[in-house]
């Protein structure tokens, strides 16, 4: 295994909230396929598409999960080999370590590789992967009936993962030390502080994004209150409550305000939520999550028709995952106009609809759309020969005018599939809590 100043082998205290799980070597291995193209290795089978990517990025490499098979379909995407050499070993095993030693300049790569698939850091890292999958991607929808995820739970699963991790791959100072008795207290100190030095560059250590996890939490607690200290869960899943109380132990631990972010939003650091980030309380009272309604019935017309939406300039939360356009050609007054429908994203805690200035691009026109009743709705006048020649296109974009970030738009049947299969079966505590919410 690659040296990492003992990380790898070594064992400490148990970081806050991992239970007793010491820094061990990655265990477990399978053998993968390899590829390389050029300074590129791909390590593992062939990657799922971005929207079922759950990813952690280290220092020169990238671990990634599929979301519609964690357990079995995962891998390690180096794009750095010298940067990623001293500690890839730690997640990816000594096999890959070796691999990376052996390649030097050749362009020659193994056709197989033996790839750890558990470890303490190995799990922290997945964590920290996951819930920004659910954070980015989680098709709440009240027409396939999925809920939103509480965001107070969200925050919480991802600063305590990135704690985890990062508590985890320093706390081997302790057997490091150990390894050397005769040495000073300085030299302890110094061995500890190179050691720290070592992950925060791997990447283990990720101070920003750990800061703007907890303002995240603090913000979702001011708006929907605190967390209760006894919300029911599967049991193989802490309760909402556990994590709450660690999680604003790190925020005091910090002094964390959810008034002003730590910083702004440091260079590195996830993306804070603007529907939270700027939200104060509407009272003292905790906001209880309401029931998820069936989505009402939009209206027919002899000229019309449902479209897929292409959602790969709009962010998630603001339409819903699994709505389809609808589309209707009808007068007003002496003009031809074409009015498109699209059910909003439902929101937790019954708060207000994320409203940017959303437009759709459908009949060759663009058209304005505006939220009310829990519907996006536009008009916009079409020509006369629309009535005897319907619009042919089978997607409507939406966009925001000058939000020109682009994302994969992901497949919402099978987005919802995955989202139902962990409701069914659920993999964290934010999926265990959505999966007992009343649905009507």
């Amino acid at each position: 295994m690659a040296d990492f100043g003992g990380l790898g082998d070594a064992s400490g205290g148990a970081p806050d909230g991992a239970g007793a799980d010491a820094v061990q070597s990655p265990s477990g291995a399978v053998e993968v396929p390899v590829s390389r193209e050029g300074e590129l290795w791909l390590i593992g089978g062939e990657m799922p598409p971005a929207w079922r990517l759950a990813l952690w990025r280290g220092n020169g490499a990238t671990l990634w999960w599929d979301a519609a098979d964690a357990d079995g379909n995962r891998g390690v995407l180096i794009s750095e080999a010298p940067a990623a050499a001293p500690w890839i070993g730690d997640l990816g095993g000594s096999a890959v370590a070796a691999m990376l030693a052996k390649a030097g300049d050749s362009d020659v790569a193994p056709p197989t590789v033996a790839l750890a698939q558990s470890s303490p850091l190995v799990g922290h890292a997945r964590d920290i992967a996951f819930a920004r999958w659910r954070q980015a991607w989680w098709p709440a929808s009240r027409e396939a009936l999925v809920p939103p995820l509480d965001p107070r739970i969200l925050a919480a699963e991802k600063a305590l993962a990135l704690h985890a991790l990062a508590s985890a791959s320093t706390n081997a100072q302790g057997a490091a030390s150990a390894q050397n008795a005769s040495d000073t207290a300085a030299d302890g100190t110094a061995r500890a502080a190179a050691l720290t030095e070592r992950a925060r560059d791997a990447g283990f250590v990720d101070e920003p994004a750990l800061a703007s996890a907890l303002f995240e939490f603090a913000a979702a607690e001011l708006r929907f209150g605190p967390l209760p200290p006894a919300a029911e869960t599967a049991p193989e899943h802490p309760t909402p409550g556990e994590l709450a109380a660690k999680t604003r132990a790190l925020v005091d631990s910090r002094g964390i305000s959810a008034t002003v972010p730590p910083g702004g939003n440091p260079e590195g650091a996830d993306e804070l939520p603007r529907d939270i980030a700027d939200v104060p309380p509407s009272s003292g009272t905790p906001v209880a999550d309401a029931a998820l309604h069936r989505a009402p019935d939009l209206p027919k017309s002899s000229i019309g028709g449902f479209v897929d939406v292409d959602l790969s300039y709009t962010p998630n939360g603001v339409v819903d995952a699994a709505g389809r356009a609808h589309w209707r050609v009808g007068f007003r007054g002496a003009s031809a106009t074409v009015t498109v429908e699209i059910l909003a994203a439902p929101r937790f805690g019954n708060e207000p609809a994320l409203e940017p200035e959303l437009c759709a691009s459908f009949a060759g026109v663009n058209a304005r759309l505006t939220l009310a009743d829990g519907v996006w709705r536009g008009e916009h006048p079409v020509p006369l020969s629309t009535l005897t020649h319907p619009p042919a296109e089978t997607s409507l974009l939406l966009y925001i005018p000058g939000h020109d970030r682009q994302r994969p738009s992901p497949d919402a049947p099978q987005l919802i599939r995955i989202a139902r299969a962990r409701l069914i079966a659920p993999t964290s505590a934010s999926e265990s809590d959505a999966a007992v919410r009343e649905i009507r």
